[in-house]
């Protein structure tokens, strides 16, 4: 029986026991990290910057506040004994999805479609909080192995939806976003007008343009054009041609043109998986 006294509040040093570093990029770090009063490995995340401190204990509040299956949960915060912010995630078995996709594995556009609609479905819970992601790639989908359960990693800016990325204070004179996954309106705001939900349509679309040919949109201005499809089985180049058209709507570098919303694309999304079902 567990001694009840092992269960009292414990300062930092008791509880957690660092064991390995597993990052360090972009804001802050993340250590490998044994709890020892819930028995169960973490990752512990400790900003490496003074001034990033502020930012790091706006995005854990954020992060606390943000509960849906496909977001990754916020188990602790607190303070180190040297005075920084911290906060504890869950410790899980992941790919990216850039390395899910060439693991070897036999997957089926039908199998990633459905992954894929949980990452759409996370979104939509993000906008539905009235926020942004803004960074939305590959390398920001989780599949946890081995049963393929997908979390979405929230973006770095975690803008409100009325602000654009240039008049946010730790991102002026800065494009918030990665390469190739960027919406007109991110490389130019002064032209195309601010990010809105439409700005992570267009995300969403260089993700799927990703799962169908296995690399980015190879551009930001008009409709890209399609790759060289990475799949060979016939059930999965049939729903690909219902796909595609969606994937290249999304990316257009004109907002007219891309859906108006998540819930859309969603709609077409399911619509397409349908359709192809039927044939």
């Amino acid at each position: 029986m567990t001694d009840t006294v092992s269960l009292l509040p414990a300062p930092f040093e008791d509880r957690y026991e660092i064991l390995k570093q597993l990052w360090l990029d972009g804001p802050h770090g993340g250590w490998l990290t044994f709890d020892r009063i819930l028995g169960r490995e973490v990752v512990l995340n400790i900003p490496y910057r003074p001034d990033d401190n502020r930012r790091f204990i706006a995005a854990a509040q954020l992060r606390a506040r943000l509960r849906h299956t496909n977001l990754i949960p916020l188990f602790d915060f607190g303070v180190t004994p040297e005075g920084k912010p911290f906060f504890t995630e869950p410790h899980l078995p992941i790919l990216f999805l850039d390395e899910f996709l060439t693991d070897g594995s036999n997957h089926t556009l039908w199998k990633l479609a459905r992954l894929y609609l949980q990452v759409c479905e996370a979104v939509r819970f993000i906008h539905a909080s009235d926020l942004l992601h803004l960074n939305l790639t590959p390398r920001k989908v989780l599949v946890v192995q081995p049963f393929e359960e997908v979390f979405l990693v929230r973006g770095h800016p975690s803008l409100p939806a009325a602000v654009m990325p240039s008049e946010n204070n730790y991102l002026v004179g800065v494009a918030a976003g990665t390469p190739g996954y960027m919406a007109s309106e991110q490389l130019e705001p002064n032209r195309y007008g601010p990010a809105t939900g439409q700005t992570d349509v267009y995300g969403l679309g260089g993700i799927l343009y990703f799962i169908l040919y296995g690399t980015a949109p190879t551009t930001s201005k008009g409709t890209p054009l399609p790759g060289r499809l990475q799949f060979t089985d016939r059930l999965s180049r049939r729903l690909a041609r219902k796909l595609q058209p969606i994937c290249l709507r999304a990316l257009d570098s004109d907002r007219k043109r891309r859906q108006a919303t998540v819930v859309e694309l969603t709609d077409e999304l399911i619509g397409a998986l349908t359709s192809a079902n039927r044939l």
